[in-house]
């Protein structure tokens, strides 16, 4: 563990109290294990063990490592994305026109073999190797959870990437607040492009699953002005405005998916259907601004802001 306190963002910080306030609270059960310390830790990455190698060799196991650290993070996405439940909250859209590459199994396979071969006499990549196999391969007795796989490829290339990915697993698994704290070590370093972008919509389906839909429509309206081309912040903030009862940005959000995508998308199609599974599981229920603003605002709505509206209704 790193020996600098971590200072909490006064709103995490208030949240904690609440539910350390009510012993039933499924909040508390934040994961303690060493993943997630291994995700909060400033680490440096891996370096190859030097004895008998010349400097190719080590340049050569570096790369290597990059790349299982790489096909873990792969991994992490793959079991996101195609999870029973995760799927209905994680898309695999990067822009109406590209998804995220999901590579098949019999490819992880290919790359998994390739990558051990080459790493077989490392001892620090062992366990990960391990973790790597057991998912692949869809080990009956092992099946390693995300956040053990992202932690593996932190431990030998630290990354923003792998807090988010362990984050959106924790968020999916009651632990909320522990992936909040994550988010904001990845904050802290300033990202840019993507990785601002996944952090804010991650922040935002955060404060969403605990009920705190004005910072969710907040994090959601930064993450999608990052990002003028991914569809799903924007898919959000339109949600989260109806949530919060704010007419204007239901319109700017909606106006701009009318320029972003076409309402037959199959973006839009997974965002409509995953959002009334998660309603009919009690995952969110309409607040009573949005059935106020479903009906006042059907005429200023195009195709894609009406078909939104839908899941209200």
């Amino acid at each position: 563990m790193t020996s600098e306190p971590m200072l909490l963002d006064p709103e995490v910080e208030e949240l904690l109290r609440e539910v350390a306030a009510d012993p039933d609270s499924t909040l508390l059960r934040v994961p303690r294990g060493k993943a997630v310390r291994t995700l909060r830790e400033a680490i440096q990455a891996a370096g190859p063990a030097t004895a008998g190698l010349n400097l190719p060799e080590r340049e050569l196991l570096r790369v290597h490592r990059l790349e299982l650290a790489s096909l873990l993070r792969q991994l992490c996405l793959s079991l996101l994305v195609n999870g029973a439940t995760s799927r209905a909250f994680v898309s695999r859209y990067i822009t109406p026109r590209r998804t995220g590459v999901l590579l098949d199994p019999a490819s992880l396979g290919v790359a998994l073999e390739d990558v051990s071969s080459a790493l077989a006499r490392d001892d620090h990549c062992s366990s990960a190797l391990v973790l790597a196999a057991c998912s692949v391969h869809r080990a009956a007795d092992r099946q390693p959870t995300i956040l053990e796989l992202a932690a593996a490829a932190h431990r030998l290339h630290p990354t923003a990437e792998s807090r988010i990915l362990a984050s959106q697993h924790l968020v999916l698994g009651d632990s909320p607040l522990c992936a909040l704290s994550l988010l904001r070590l990845v904050l802290d370093m300033h990202p840019t492009g993507t990785v601002r972008t996944s952090a804010w919509h991650t922040i935002g389906l955060a404060y969403s699953r605990i009920d705190r839909l004005t910072r969710s429509h907040d994090a959601y309206v930064t993450a999608s002005r990052g990002d003028q081309e991914r569809p799903g912040p924007w898919l959000d903030r339109t949600a989260l405005a109806f949530q919060v009862g704010a007419a204007p940005d239901v319109l700017e959000a909606a106006s701009h998916l009318e320029d972003l995508l076409p309402s037959d998308h199959e973006e839009l199609d997974w965002f409509v259907s995953s959002r009334v599974l998660r309603r009919r599981a009690g995952d969110w229920h309409p607040t009573p601004a949005a059935f106020i603003l479903v009906r006042e605002l059907q005429d200023q709505l195009g195709a894609v802001g009406r078909r939104i509206s839908h899941v209200f209704i």
